[in-house]
């Protein structure tokens, strides 16, 4: 398997990629085709993102690598940040190495869907000494006065050119967890998060700092925060800080929203900063996590996503084609309520094609005319319903392209026919996408 380099300029052209493929086929999660030689399913389990960025960090080359792919082990989830597209392979080549040329799994996993805000993971942490406080001045209201900041020393503007001095040789990239004293917070501790971009250190979130106690109150025992007072693979702070919120913060009201900073135990001890909600009467992560499925291929003794997609028509679909009749063909061929054509037959309101010869021979009567047989009409509208679902797909997937890593992308379409007296026939057709936008029919209709 070739190296999935993760350097910085590799990883923001991959990932705009990606972002432009999983926008492409939003959807295919739920219509997983597989007409391949051998197929499995695989779900991942809390451990298999431990061990995908165990096989992954090797390729990491900067400081940013390293911390997109300690995400995914300490997250134990996908994103926009961390494509499933680029991890799974590295998880599939481990435990399914083995498999003939063309052969299929489909992966089920987590995915991190928040556009406005995102964990920070896997940071270095450093705590203020009295020396770094007085470092930044000493006279009143400046941090070495007190040495902590507060409401009226705030953090962030100080530690920035604190951090330039701190980090003279920090290359653009690096991100760290500052923890300080706070005077009149709820915490005695708090921590900031800060990036550098090549010139200036960029403030990202704040959030409460967990103390020894705060640990020991989620528990002591055996794979529980207060054993080494640190989350880890093992001991998921999405579970625990929940319910240390709630008794934290009794009083919380529907809509507050908390940062919390804590120790995270990774291969050595690093720190994240999660942001969690409150919505009346419990605690969670603002970062939504939904469940995804994709399918990969085996091919030329690699895994690749594979961004076919299959789906089946629903009535929005139809839809879609009565007004392209209704554009581009004639609206003679529309019903009272321009709701259906019959043209093509589609119906927006019931959802399906419909193969009454009848309706056909009043909307179309110079291409079915009253002495068409039964065989020969259906034949017809087999073939119009093939070119009225190319324009669907036209309409829907407009960006589509023929190839993504290497594997050719096909669109399978499944949709239902009516032939009266309350008789639905469901068929399939097979696309390939042979150039931008391009769909050429390679299978079908096949009855299911």
């Amino acid at each position: 398997m070739k190296k999935i380099l993760l350097a910085l300029m590799a990883v923001a052209t991959l990932f705009t990629a990606c972002e432009k493929y999983n926008d492409q086929f939003e959807g295919m999660e739920d219509n997983i085709h597989a007409p391949y030689i051998d197929v499995t399913s695989v779900t991942l389990a809390d451990a298999d993102y431990g061990t995908i960025t165990s096989l992954a960090i090797k390729d990491a080359v900067s400081h940013e690598d390293s911390v997109i792919v300690n995400s995914v082990g300490s997250n134990k989830y996908f994103s926009e940040t961390a494509p499933s597209s680029v991890f799974i392979p590295y998880f599939l080549m481990k435990e399914y190495n083995s498999f003939d040329n063309g052969a299929a799994c489909i992966v089920t996993f987590n995915y991190a869907i928040n556009p406005d805000y995102l964990p920070s993971t896997n940071l270095t942490l450093y705590s203020l000494a009295t020396a770094d406080y007085d470092d930044m001045g000493t006279g009143t209201l400046e941090p070495g006065e007190y040495n902590n900041f507060s409401a009226d020393v705030i953090s962030y503007e100080w530690l920035p050119d604190w951090l330039l001095t701190k980090y003279p040789a920090a290359v653009e990239g690096e991100e760290y967890v500052i923890v300080y004293k706070y005077y009149g917070g709820a915490s005695p501790e708090y921590a900031d998060n800060y990036t550098f971009n090549g010139t200036t250190w960029d403030y990202g979130t704040t959030g409460l700092y967990l103390q020894t106690g705060d640990y020991d109150d989620m528990g002591e025992g055996t794979n529980k925060p207060g054993q080494y007072n640190n989350f880890s693979s093992s001991i998921d702070p999405d579970y625990y800080l929940p319910l240390w919120l709630l008794t934290k913060y009794p009083s919380a009201k529907t809509g507050d929203i908390q940062s919390v900073a804590y120790k995270y135990y990774s291969g050595s001890t690093l720190a994240n900063i999660q942001e969690y909600y409150f919505n009346g009467s419990s605690w969670s992560s603002t970062t939504e996590k939904i469940e995804k499925t994709e399918q990969y291929l085996f091919l030329d003794s690699e895994w690749k996503f594979d961004p076919s997609v299959e789906f089946t028509m629903q009535k929005s679909d139809y839809a879609i084609i009565v007004s392209y009749v209704a554009a581009n063909i004639g609206a003679e061929y529309l019903d009272g309520y321009g709701t259906a054509e019959f043209y093509y037959g589609a119906s927006g309101y019931y959802g399906n094609f419909d193969f009454q010869l009848y309706n056909r021979q009043n909307y179309d009567p110079t291409n079915f005319p009253a002495d068409m047989t039964e065989e020969d009409g259906l034949a017809l509208m087999d073939e119009r319903v093939v070119e009225g679902i190319n324009f669907l797909l036209q309409a829907k997937y407009p960006d589509a392209v023929p190839s993504v890593n290497g594997a050719d992308v096909y669109y399978t379409v499944n949709y239902t026919t009516y032939h009266g007296s309350g008789k639905y026939i469901y068929y399939t057709v097979k696309y390939q996408c042979t150039a931008n936008g391009v769909f050429t029919l390679v299978e079908g209709p096949t009855e299911n």
